[in-house]
């Protein structure tokens, strides 16, 4: 999947707040790896989309398996930089790009060849008990293990027992949770680039097998996403 948001000022349309306070944006948004602009690599011209892009883009955002190219030109000859996992809404602030872009090339990447390792912590409980009442989880339990490049698309990692997670810290890598052994019934998934974070609530009081928080093993893939807070386990 990827996703690409160019944003443009809002002197002629109504604005959209996309950011801080006074940050008055117009999004475009498009998945250029699907849809009319289907092809894998494929140039696309910001003027064929929506008027004012040719001329007006000041900020943007990338995120997915995909890497964007931004051109000054209409062919996607010349090159102004390239962005993955990325966002910037304001171009001339960061740089001398704003306002420039003219074509934008997006090509299918996950850069598993820049995955070093990640890391995963949950603390909670665990429980052998299907749909099981207070008293029969185990708290205070914690597990942590370390995402190597080999693990990544291939390893199922299997949890002590079920755990009913009550934090959940993720560094560098994106991973899916499953409710049953041999990653069967995805829960959720979570994880970029740097560290996300997750308290779930007073687990003590109640706790269900239909929670999603109630897992029993673990899928990890290389980071999908912003990385919007910087690891803390390095």
């Amino acid at each position: 999947m990827c996703k690409l948001n160019l944003y443009i000022d809002s002197t002629h349309i109504d604005p959209l707040n996309f950011g801080n306070p006074g940050d008055l944006l117009y999004g475009w948004y498009m998945s250029p790896l699907y849809g009319a602009n289907g092809l894998d690599g494929a140039c696309f011209k910001t003027s064929d989309q929506w008027e004012g892009l040719d001329t007006g883009i000041i900020g943007f955002l990338v995120t997915g398996y995909c890497e964007c190219e931004f051109f000054g030109d209409t062919e996607c000859q010349n090159s102004l930089f390239s962005a993955f996992n990325r966002q910037d809404l304001s171009l001339k602030n960061n740089g001398p790009h704003d306002r420039l872009t003219r074509s934008v090339r997006c090509k299918s990447t996950d850069h598993i060849d820049q995955f070093v390792s990640g890391s995963i912590y949950l603390s909670g409980g665990t429980t052998e008990i299907p749909n099981p009442g207070k008293g029969d989880i185990t708290w205070g339990i914690e597990f942590q293990t370390k995402i190597t490049r080999d693990q990544l698309y291939v390893d199922c990692i299997p949890l002590p027992k079920t755990f009913v997670i009550k934090y959940l810290s993720i560094n560098g890598v994106t991973c899916e949770f499953f409710k049953e052994k041999h990653c069967q019934d995805r829960r959720f998934r979570a994880g970029h680039g740097g560290k996300y974070e997750n308290k779930y609530g007073n687990l003590k009081r109640t706790v269900t097998s239909s929670g999603l928080n109630y897992v029993n093993s673990i899928k990890c893939y290389p980071p999908y996403g912003i990385m919007w807070k910087p690891r803390d386990d390095l």
